[in-house]
């Protein structure tokens, strides 16, 4: 029997032909997937952001069971009429925002004890400089890791030397406004829900603008919480539905210094600006970029109902709906779209 000689040609790789068609497929791979990938880690940022909220609601309605009533939006020192002390310059000693009054029904009791409510809010560096509490931090909003607003150097209260954490959610205060009617307003024809948190009198004394902390009157006060007033709602004082009633509104705090989790100047959402309204100054560090209700989300943002529950508005949705739904008792019981 005859023996076979010789032996097999083992190929010892690919060809460049070869070798760029497999990247090509690994390229297209990639860019079909990473839309995805991308999409699914938004979701998961906006998952949290609603959890977020959820949370706040929850706390909202444990300090009404327990208090009878909502937190002052911003407690800010006044004098017996009822004005903000020294009016704007210098600024107001603030003694506590809503963030504040909700800590014991977070899971932050401890920084509650802390706290010491015979100082100024200014003087709690040691409980909130630099540091960063979930409850307040969107994941999609760049502010919440950096705790810097991209148009200023740091989130302060008004005169404070020290940085604190951005606050990316806001009491709402409903259809007013605390200097004039915005654009948004004057471009629907300035319907009867657009109002000026104007000047008033308490007690024989007048209190001018928005410094108007003792202002309790709650026809003055159309949403869940007071502008710049002493105001205190009970959830009963929603008689358009609890279920029809914002509470809580998401805002982009990056936008503005003034947005930060020990504010007191512009603590509040109004209504009376469109969801992600063109009003935003995306190039100016002004504070009213946090009244508005806005996010980093795509086509809305998130608010939290008077009875608790979380939903998602559209941008696009009737500006007069969003209105009846920032009002408290306006007999305008308007449903989430």
């Amino acid at each position: 029997m005859g023996v076979r000689t010789g032996f097999l040609r083992l190929r010892q790789g690919f060809t460049l032909v070869e070798l760029l068609v497999v990247i090509a497929i690994i390229g297209t791979l990639v860019g079909l997937l990473l839309p995805a990938v991308q999409a699914a880690r938004e979701a998961a940022r906006m998952s949290t952001c609603s959890n977020n909220m959820k949370q706040i609601g929850l706390a909202m309605h444990i300090l009404v069971d327990a208090k009878g009533k909502l937190p002052i939006a911003a407690d800010v020192y006044q004098d017996a009429a009822g004005c903000v002390i020294g009016g704007y310059w210098p600024s107001p000693t603030i003694y506590k925002n809503w963030n504040v009054d909700i800590m014991p029904f977070i899971e932050l009791q401890d920084v509650y004890n802390g706290y010491n409510f015979s100082a100024s809010m200014n003087g709690q560096s040691s409980l909130f400089k630099d540091k960063s509490y979930p409850f307040q931090a969107c994941p999609s909003n760049p502010a919440s890791a950096t705790l810097t607003p991209i148009l200023g150097t740091s989130f302060r209260y008004f005169a404070g030397g020290w940085r604190s954490a951005p606050a990316c959610y806001a009491p709402c205060a409903g259809p007013q406004t605390r200097s004039a009617v915005g654009a948004d307003c004057s471009a629907a024809g300035s319907p009867s829900y657009c109002s000026v948190f104007k000047a008033t009198t308490i007690d024989g004394n007048a209190c001018q603008g928005w410094a108007m902390q003792g202002y309790k009157i709650a026809a003055m006060n159309p949403g869940m919480f007071g502008g710049m007033s002493g105001y205190q709602a009970k959830l009963k004082d929603a008689t358009d539905g609890i279920s029809k009633t914002i509470l809580v509104a998401e805002r982009r705090p990056e936008l503005t210094s003034h947005a930060g989790l020990i504010g007191f100047e512009y603590v509040t959402v109004y209504t009376q600006h469109r969801i992600n309204s063109t009003s935003l100054n995306l190039t100016t560090d002004t504070g009213g970029n946090g009244s508005i209700a806005a996010s980093n989300h795509s086509g809305g943002a998130y608010f939290c109902m008077a009875d608790g529950a979380v939903q998602f508005l559209n941008d696009n949705i009737d500006f007069q709906t969003y209105n009846y739904l920032g009002n408290k008792a306006d007999g305008q019981p308007a449903s989430v779209p």
